[in-house]
Formats: C-alpha cells, structure tokens, sequence
C-alpha cells in the first residue's frame, strides 16, 4: 500500500471514530484534522469536501458489510 493509501485510510478510520463519537454534525473540519494529524490541505488531497469523506466511509462500510456476509455465506 502507497503512502498515499496509507494516509486516506487513516483518514477514514480516524473521522469514522470521531463521527462515532460527536456526530457527522458534531465534527468539524478543525476536529478531523486534530484527530488524523493532518493539515486541511492534506485531507482536501484524498476527499473534496467533508460530505465526500463520510459518503467513503459509508461506501467502505458496505463493501465491508457485503464481504463479510459473503464469507460467512460461503462457510455455511
């Protein structure tokens, strides 16, 4: 995995905990750079917008959701 794969994964770990925790309303741009330890600019390089990085997150989620059932289907 690229650097640059590494960091957008850490981008969406990181503000998929602070969403847990505050919201996606409750957490802001200023939070998701404190969390990931990231300047604004290097969040905007992997996500256009603050909406871009929760609907990935969704996205990722899913794709999760529909392996792991697909695995358990396959073992039954």
């Amino acid at each position: 995995m690229s650097k640059g794969e590494q960091t957008r994964e850490r981008i969406l770990a990181r503000s998929a905990q602070l969403f847990n925790r505050q919201g996606y309303f409750g957490a802001s741009l200023a939070d998701i750079m404190r969390e990931t330890g990231l300047e604004k600019g290097g969040i905007y390089n992997h996500f256009s917008s603050k909406e871009q990085l929760a609907w990935n997150r969704s996205i990722t989620r899913m794709d999760w959701f529909s392996s792991a059932c697909a695995r358990r289907l396959q073992g039954s």
